[in-house]
Order: C-alpha cells, then structure tokens, then sequence
C-alpha cells in the first residue's frame, strides 16, 4: 500500500509527476513522508485530547463522588461527633479527628489508584527508555492528592456546622 523512493539525483516534482501520471489509473498518490506523518499525528492527537476531556470528567464525577461518601460518613458519626463533644472536645479537635480520617481514606483510595494504575503503565514506561514526562505525571498526581484535600476540608467544614448537642438529644 506504500511505497518509499529515494530520489537522489532528480527532481522530486519531476518524479512524482511521472508517477502520478503513468500510474493515476491505479490510484497512485505521491506525498511527502512528512506530510503522511503530520496527519497521522494528528488522528493521535485528536484521541489523546478525547481521552484528556474524559479523564478530566472522571476526575469532576470522581471528587463529587469523594465529598458526597465522606460527607455521608460525617452523618454517620454524628452520634460519635456529639458524645465526643459532650465530654468536652472541642471542635477543633473534632475537625482535626475527622480530617485526618478523610485523609487516611483519601491517601488509601489514592495507593488503590495510582499503584495499579502505575503497574498497568509499566511495560510502556520502560519500553520508552527514559522519554517520560515525570514533571507531567507529577503534576498530574499532586493534583488528584490536592482536589482530595480539599473536599475532605469541604467535608470538614460540614462536620463543624453539624448540630451534634442537638443530635445526641435526639438518640
């Protein structure tokens, strides 16, 4: 389906005009390699921002998914929350107690993601030889562990505006 010509000694035009002319009944195109190569490019590229646009909608439905469990889990504790504060934590303690577990459940769920992820990659990475964007990946990971952070803070923010005198009155 391809052929490759090294035209040393004539013309380039002149060469793809002969073929293009005896062999136009065939189909026959001349292009330039370079040119073949820019639109396959671009077909890659076009997929690669595809996939971009839709890894970037996981992350939005994943982070909601994120606040929406570790606020759910505050509801659960409120009970907890308010015997705590009852026998006289403050609520700054009960922010620092129930950040530190969304952490711990935001870092274990990061480890559950990044790890098989990275192991998935592996053959790839090492068949490159050393042409990884590491600053890319970099960035792309202290993202994903910043946008955890801060819906655990959002989630943290709910857990001090709970009402939890009034909910262990209520059990």
């Amino acid at each position: 389906r391809f052929f490759l010509f090294d035209v040393a000694g004539e013309s380039t035009d002149a060469v793809s005009t002969r073929l293009e002319s005896r062999l136009s009944d065939f189909g026959f195109d001349v292009g330039e390699t370079a040119a073949r190569l820019r639109d396959l490019h671009r077909v890659e590229n076009t997929y690669i921002a595809t996939f971009q646009a839709l890894g970037a909608l996981g992350l939005l439905l994943g982070s909601a998914g994120l606040a929406t469990v570790l606020v759910r889990n505050a509801l659960e504790q409120r009970g907890e929350l308010a015997l705590l504060r009852a026998v006289g934590y403050a609520p700054r303690h009960l922010a620092r107690m129930a950040l530190v577990q969304n952490g711990a459940l935001v870092g274990l769920g990061f480890l559950a993601g990044a790890v098989p992820a990275l192991l998935a990659v592996a053959p790839t990475l090492l068949d490159r030889r050393g042409t990884v964007p590491l600053a890319l990946v970099a960035v792309l990971l202290l993202a994903l562990a910043s946008i955890g952070l801060f819906v655990s803070w959002l989630a943290v923010g709910f857990v001090r505006r709970l009402p939890l005198l009034a909910s262990l009155r209520s059990e």
